[in-house]
């Protein structure tokens, strides 16, 4: 019997020992998962950053819009005035005239070259703005003159005077005749003229006169013109100081996306017609109160424009505007300046 219970006890000790048993366990592959954090969010790829745009200088950009001059041949046979498109008169009598290089007498034919900004558009797409020494001023209308002759440019000579009219919608009395001046960036100054000169009798607009030489006004208001004498050929202007600038601000301009240095940006004020030029995002001292429009564009070096514009707006007290370029098409901006 216990030989018996010794067998079976080995029997089952060696099932339980077999080689299958005894095998190792295959080891398993490990396998990294990466749980994320509560709270974060799965990442794509980085949006590529937007193309850098290069813009063109101010003196560039005027190219885009800017108005070319009028060339007009004007001969012995012509009568006079001689009368533009938009209805600018102009007297040209030669024998006032001498060439500028040498001094020497002038003859028909000569060639007049002429540009007028008559909407705030045009004054604004063409960069001459309505300021004399930092202040504003409520403008008639510009007009651009040059006479050349043989391609060589003539001057009126010392105590010589050219006679213009320019045509009007609102006469204003208190006009007064401006010249401009400008400096090798091209800015324009508008500089008042004196109010009386001494004209020849012979060229008095009546000439009812009995002496050589009568006094006579710089700017009249001749029916729906102004009448100029002028000494100096170039920029032209009527304008007129405002009679109460009452208190003044400065407006600043901020821009997130176009450098404010390559913004062609102009402030026009509708109630006293003028405009101003804002340089480097901070504008001329302006009175508070005034309503206004601001236009600001810039054109990229491959011709594109950038735009923004708001009308309505009023100034206030150290106002701070941010601005928003957006490529425009060039006609919506020529659309908008052509109806301020």
């Amino acid at each position: 019997m216990k030989h018996k219970i010794i067998f079976f006890l080995f029997i089952i000790f060696t099932w339980g020992c077999s080689d299958d048993r005894l095998k190792p366990l295959e080891k398993e592959t490990a396998v990294e998962v990466e749980i994320p954090e509560i709270g974060s969010e799965t990442k794509g790829d980085p949006e590529p950053e937007p193309e850098e745009i290069d813009f063109k200088n101010n003196t560039e950009a005027f190219n885009l819009f800017l108005a070319q001059a009028a060339k007009i041949p004007v001969n012995i046979d012509n009568s006079m005035p001689f009368v533009s498109v938009n209805g600018t008169q102009v007297y040209v009598a030669v024998d006032k005239f001498v060439k500028k290089k040498d001094n020497s007498p002038v003859s028909f034919p000569v060639n007049i070259e002429l540009i007028e900004l008559f909407s705030p558009g045009d004054i604004i797409l063409n960069g001459k703005p309505t300021v004399s020494n930092g202040k504003l001023l409520t403008t008639g209308g510009e007009i651009f003159i040059r006479i050349t002759k043989d391609g060589d440019e003539v001057i009126l000579k010392d105590d010589h005077y050219l006679r213009i009219k320019i045509p009007t919608k609102s006469p204003d009395n208190k006009m007064r005749l401006f010249t401009g001046e400008e400096d090798v960036e091209g800015n324009l100054n508008w500089e008042e003229e004196p109010e009386w000169v001494y004209i020849a009798c012979i060229e008095a607009p009546d000439r009812n006169c009995k002496e050589k030489e009568i006094a006579q006004k710089t700017l009249t208001v001749n029916g729906d013109n102004y009448e100029l004498f002028t000494g100096d050929l170039g920029w032209i202007n009527c304008d007129r100081f405002l009679n109460d600038e009452g208190s003044l601000t400065t407006i600043s301009f901020e821009s997130k996306d176009t450098p404010i240095n390559a913004i062609l940006l102009y402030l026009y004020f509708p109630d006293i017609n003028s405009i101003i030029a804002v340089n480097n995002g901070v504008s001329l001292q302006v009175p508070i109160g005034q309503n206004y429009t601001y236009v600001a564009y810039a054109v990229s070096s491959k011709d594109l424009v950038y735009a923004a514009w708001k009308e309505g707006l009023v100034v206030a007290e150290n106002q701070k505007i941010e601005l928003n370029l957006e490529e425009t098409d060039p006609e919506a901006l020529l659309d908008f300046l052509d109806h301020l």
